[in-house]
C-alpha cells in the first residue's frame, strides 16, 4: 500500500495537504508555483506544538492567485500556527489574518515568518477582526496596489476597514517594506498594544489612492470609542527613507494619531514637503518621541499640531530638549550612517530616559547623560 504525504510520495496541492495533517504537525512543501489562494481554518497547535505550514528548508515556494481582481490567502479561527517561506502573488489581497466576517472566533497565536508577499491588487497583509499575538517576523512586501489608485495599496493593514475592531498585540518586527500604494503599515482605530520594531520602509504612499490622501509610511489613526485606554503602540528602531512627493498627496515618514511611543528611528529623504513625523488629530494620550534621528529641516522634524506629546533627545528638531541636525555629527552623513563622530555636538547631553530608552538603535545601553539621536558614540566601533 502506497502512503501519501510523505517525501517521496508527496501530495500535490498546499491545501490538500493542510486538510489531511493533524495538530501539531508540520507541513513541508517544496519548491514550485501552486496556483492556490486558500483558507488555513486549521488544524491548531497548542502552546507546546504549534503547527507548522512551512516551506522545505532552503525552498521558496510560490502561491500565486489567479489576478489582481480577486482571492487571497486566509488565515482564520485558528491558533498556534506557524506559517513560513512561501511567496504569495497574483492576489486581490495578499495575505489575510483574521475573523473572517464575523465567525466568533478570532485567529491567536499566528507567526508568519520569511514570507514575500508581491503584486497584489490591493493590501500586502491585513491583520484584523479582533486578532491578536501575531507575529510578523522577516517579511517582504512591495507592488501593492496594483488594481489601480481606486483600491486600497497598504503594505501591512492591521485593524478594522469600516468599522474600528479590537486587533491587539501584533508584533511587526525585521521586514521590508516599500513600493506600497499606500501606507507601508497602518494602525487602524481600535488597535493597541501594537510594536513595529526593527523594519526598514521606503518609496511608501507612491503615489496614494483615492483611498488615502495622505498617510504615514507607518501610520498610527486617530483613535475609536471601542477602546478607552492609552492604545499604547510601540515605534523603534526602524529606518524610513526616500518618501517623494505626490502632488495631491500628503505624506509623513511617522505619523501619530493618538498615544504612541516613538523611539530609536532614523528618517531620512522624507520630502521636504512634508512633516517627517507628525503628531496630530485628537488630543487624548501622549505621544512620547526620544531619541530619533531625523534627517529633515529642523521645522519639519518632529512637528505637533494640537496634540499633547512629549519630544526629547532627539536630533532633527531645533526645539528644548533636542538639536538641530548638522552633517558634522555624523560618520558619513552623505553616506546615511547617522552614527556619531568623537567630537559631535550630540554627545553626552541628553537627559536620563533609560526607563523607556534603555539601549540605542544597535542595542548598546544608554547611560545617565545619552547621546542624542538613535546611536550611543561610546559604544560603535568605528
Amino acid at each position: 500500500m502506497t502512503s501519501f504525504g510523505t517525501e517521496a510520495h508527496p501530495w500535490c496541492t498546499v491545501q490538500y495537504g493542510i486538510g489531511r495533517i493533524t495538530g501539531g504537525a508540520t507541513l513541508y512543501v517544496k519548491n514550485g508555483t501552486y496556483n492556490e489562494a486558500f483558507t488555513i481554518n486549521g488544524p491548531a497547535g497548542t502552546p507546546a506544538a504549534h503547527t507548522i505550514i512551512s516551506a522545505y528548508p532552503g525552498h521558496a515556494p510560490i502561491l500565486r492567485g489567479s489576478g489582481f481582481g480577486s482571492g487571497r490567502m486566509k488565515i482564520t479561527g485558528t491558533s498556534y500556527i506557524d506559517f513560513s517561506g512561501f511567496v504569495i502573488t497574483n492576489d486581490n489581497q495578499g495575505l489575510y489574518i483574521d475573523d473572517d466576517a464575523g465567525t466568533g472566533t478570532p485567529p491567536n497565536h499566528i507567526t508568519v515568518t520569511d514570507v514575500t508577499v508581491h503584486d497584489v491588487g490591493q493590501e500586502g497583509i491585513a491583520i484584523r477582526g479582533d486578532t491578536t499575538n501575531i507575529l510578523l517576523n522577516r517579511v517582504t512586501v512591495y507592488n501593492t496596489g496594483r488594481n489601480g489608485t481606486s483600491s486600497n495599496g497598504e503594505g501591512i493593514y492591521i485593524g478594522g476597514g469600516n468599522a474600528p475592531d479590537n486587533t491587539n498585540a501584533v508584533t511587526v518586527q525585521n521586514s521590508v517594506i516599500h513600493d506600497t500604494q499606500d501606507e507601508g503599515i497602518e494602525l487602524k482605530p481600535g488597535t493597541h498594544d501594537c510594536i513595529v520594531e526593527g523594519n526598514t520602509l521606503y518609496n511608501n504612499l507612491a503615489p496614494g489612492s483615492s483611498y488615502s490622501s495622505g498617510g504615514g509610511a507607518i501610520e498610527i489613526d486617530n483613535p475609536s470609542g471601542n477602546y478607552g485606554s492609552n492604545p499604547n503602540h510601540v515605534i523603534r528602531r526602524n529606518i524610513i527613507r526616500d518618501i517623494g512627493f505626490t502632488s495631491g498627496i500628503t505624506k509623513y515618514g511617522i505619523r501619530t494619531g493618538t498615544g504612541a511611543t516613538v523611539y530609536n528611528n532614523v528618517l531620512y529623504n522624507i520630502n521636504a514637503n512634508y512633516n517627517a513625523v507628525q503628531c496630530n488629530d485628537a488630543n487624548d494620550y501622549p505621544r512620547i518621541i526620544y531619541h530619533n534621528t531625523v534627517d529633515a529641516a529642523s521645522n519639519r522634524a518632529v512637528v505637533n499640531s494640537g496634540t499633547t506629546m512629549d519630544s526629547k533627545n532627539n536630533i532633527g528638531p531645533a526645539t528644548t530638549n533636542n538639536l538641530a541636525i548638522s552633517p558634522s555629527m555624523f560618520v558619513n552623513y552623505t553616506s546615511h550612517d547617522y552614527h556619531l563622530v568623537a567630537n559631535s555636538s550630540g554627545r553626552n547631553v541628553g537627559l536620563d530616559l533609560r526607563s523607556i530608552v534603555p539601549t540605542d538603535f544597535d542595542g548598546n545601553p544608554r547611560d545617565a547623560t545619552p547621546d542624542l539621536g538613535a546611536f550611543e558614540y561610546e559604544r560603535i566601533d568605528h
